[in-house]
């Protein structure tokens, strides 16, 4: 039998409504407004007066789920609960998510593959483990075949992060001579966007650390709010990697900038000429130390820390878990109205404007930061531009030689942020690759401004006069980790 649903309007007393819904097992009361019967619709419609016929004929009628939503009439709704199952539609398309895959494959970076035959580590004792970079969570491990192949399947569409890191073995490393064995470990990655139904390509290349000399060994990106905004109290740190006494005099300190890594300009195309230039890195920001050859040596195993301003920001900012860089060994300096600490030696803008205040430049997310030999007298004869597609807007890049970069290190924000960002409004999509393999194969998504840890390079252990070796392998993702501030400098 079918059901008809009258929505009526009637005036009944109290106490007539409080019947019809006692009658049907209801106890809740609704307004003068609106009554609702379900009735049989072969049978006679009963008279609003006969309240009564109600109870006789109970197994006739139904009373609907009523919901009032708001004070005046006619606000409400009405769900009919049917007398008995419903009709099932079997010509209803059920909607579907399509789904990608990813197809690794895998291979012993060209300089690193006589190593890793002498130590006898093989591709078979390796696992991938796909991590997503987008706001659903997976975390994936597959082993890696023989022939260095494998797959990711049943992925949606996202960006993805590979990663490979294998230890060595004590008795691996017994194999390699001396002047091998810092070599304690094979790391490779890459990121990833899959767009379904393709299947995605990736060739992950596994190199063993190389010490370098100088390096980046940490940033401080730490700016809290709100309440409190405070974002004087970022520091870089550069570390002596090497065997050998390394003089800092002209070297220089480079960043790239947003545009060169996200999709905030436009699409991912418009830089891609720049962001994978194997002869070089675009940077936005250079700055050189002082000095004249000799006057700012750094041995080996010690670091040295660059401040944004080298004051105790714990005191500047008491409520906001700031550090102390008052001891800080260079800092940045833009104008006469920027905080100047005379005890310690400002950096020289090479190509560096100023924020407001004249102040220096905070530490960024989506962002990669370098360190190069000096670059002589007309360092900067190769120049670029990017465009903003929307209104033309374009900024100025320099090219650092790649035969003088010592190292690059790249940042980006984590996947908790881009989720803040994205439910803003703001979606921020970064590209792939980040650089040329020959420079970073993957950034580190570790920045929060709100996380007052700093992001800092891990270490492969210590010599035996206690120098500490820090981990490169040109893959800022499997470089870095999370840790303490300053423990490997002004709170050593």
């Amino acid at each position: 039998m079918m059901a008809r649903m009258e929505l009526t309007k009637p005036r009944v007393a109290s106490r007539h409504r409080s019947f019809l819904f006692q009658a049907f097992g209801a106890h809740q009361l609704i307004d003068d407004c609106t009554v609702v019967v379900i009735t049989d619709q072969h049978s006679a419609p009963c008279s609003r007066r006969q309240l009564r016929c109600f109870a006789r004929r109970a197994r006739l009628l139904l009373i609907a789920s009523v919901a009032i939503t708001g004070a005046s009439c006619g606000s409400g709704t009405v769900t009919e609960t049917g007398s008995g199952p419903r009709p099932v539609d079997t010509t209803a398309t059920v909607p579907t998510v399509a789904r990608g895959s990813i197809a690794v494959s895998v291979d012993f970076d060209a300089n690193d593959r006589d190593l890793a035959a002498r130590a006898g580590v093989s591709l078979r004792s390796m696992q991938v483990t796909l991590q997503s970079l987008s706001r659903v969570s997976v975390n994936l491990v597959v082993p890696v075949a023989s022939d260095g192949r494998l797959r990711f399947d049943d992925l949606l569409e996202g960006r993805y992060s590979l990663s490979i890191q294998r230890l060595l073995t004590l008795e691996e490393i017994d194999r390699l001579s001396a002047s091998e064995r810092w070599s304690t470990a094979f790391t490779g990655g890459q990121e990833v966007v899959v767009r379904p139904p393709s299947v995605t390509n990736a060739a992950i290349s596994l190199v063993a650390p190389r010490r370098g000399s100088l390096v980046i060994s940490e940033i401080f990106p730490y700016r809290p709010g709100p309440p409190i905004f405070y974002s004087f109290g970022n520091y870089l740190e550069v570390y002596n990697n090497s065997d050998s006494t390394v003089y800092l005099d002209a070297m220089v300190l480079f960043r790239t900038n947003i545009q060169l890594h996200t999709d905030i300009w436009g699409s991912c195309s418009r830089n891609a000429s720049l962001r994978t230039d194997s002869t070089g890195v675009w940077a936005k920001l250079l700055y050189a130390f002082p000095g004249s050859g000799r006057d700012f040596p750094i041995a080996p195993g010690n670091a040295k820390v660059i401040a944004m301003d080298a004051i105790n920001h714990a005191i500047a900012s008491p409520m906001t878990a700031q550090v102390d860089l008052s001891r800080a060994d260079f800092e940045e300096f833009g104008t006469d109205a920027d905080i100047d600490n005379p005890f310690v030696p400002n950096l020289i803008r090479v190509r560096a404007g100023t924020q407001g205040l004249g102040r220096g430049w905070p530490l960024e997310g989506e962002i990669s930061y370098g360190v190069a030999l000096p670059l002589g007298a007309s360092p900067l004869d190769s120049t670029g531009s990017l465009t903003r597609a929307s209104d033309g807007l374009s900024t100025m890049l320099y090219r650092i030689p790649a035969s003088h970069i010592l190292d690059v290190a790249s940042f980006a924000y984590t996947p908790e942020v881009l989720s803040r960002l994205a439910q803003t409004g703001s979606v921020l999509n970064n590209c792939v690759p980040w650089l040329s393999s020959a420079f970073d194969q993957s950034a580190a998504y570790l920045v929060d401004f709100v996380d007052p840890r700093s992001i800092t390079r891990r270490s492969l252990g210590r010599t035996n006069d206690g120098r500490e070796i820090l981990q490169r392998t040109q893959s800022s993702a499997r470089d870095f980790e999370h840790a303490i501030p300053l423990r490997r400098s002004l709170q050593r």
